[in-house]
């Protein structure tokens, strides 16, 4: 609690969860939060984070993410965030940085398989999407793919993106050369 011109009261804590308990463990969830209420700014903010300690199944498989609720009652500007925002946003300054929901795992040294998702509605606009990509590398060779969606429609002016991908690739080094191979699709509607 602070006094000052006006008053501010919040909370910083942190949660941890074993999943479904502490003897028969499949993951661990340790989540950072930040809420208060401001009435010399006119803000309510509840931010909160999935740590570097979370996981699921092994210690290999790192969850990552966030979440963010914020409503500025000077301006009457409100977000809902979990996730963060479309890539061609035009996030404003004053906007709380939210990382993708998702997860990066590792199964074994040579895969690294990466997944992340976001759903944002804010004053201005409403977003989602999401992608999963897996890579393999080993020596010279190295292969994967992508896929992904993302959507964006922003209300005034009334405008709206949606964009879809998926690319397979392949590539090869010699000591002299590189070889590279990759097929895939891009589809983008923007109105």
């Amino acid at each position: 609690i602070k006094i000052d011109t006006g008053f501010t009261i919040g909370i910083v804590a942190l949660s941890s969860m074993s999943l479904p308990t502490k003897e028969f463990n499949i993951g661990y969830v340790e989540l950072a939060l930040l809420a208060y209420y401001s009435s010399e700014e006119q803000v309510l903010w509840v931010q909160a984070q999935l740590t570097d300690a979370s996981y699921i199944f092994s210690k290999s498989c790192r969850l990552t993410g966030g979440f963010a609720l914020v409503t500025w009652f000077k301006t009457g500007e409100f977000l809902l965030s979990l996730g963060g925002y479309h890539p061609r946003f035009t996030v404003p300054s004053y906007y709380p940085d939210v990382p993708r929901i998702g997860f990066n795992w590792k199964p074994i040294s040579c895969i690294v398989i990466k997944g992340g998702a976001y759903f944002t509605l804010c004053s201005s606009a409403v977003m989602l999407g999401g992608g999963l990509d897996a890579s393999f590398k080993k020596g010279k060779l190295s292969a994967g793919f992508r896929m992904g969606l993302d959507v964006l429609v922003v209300f005034d002016p009334f405008y709206y993106d949606f964009g879809m991908y998926i690319e397979i690739y392949v590539k090869y080094k010699t000591w002299i050369k590189t070889f590279k191979a990759s097929i895939g699709a891009d589809l983008q509607i923007q109105g």
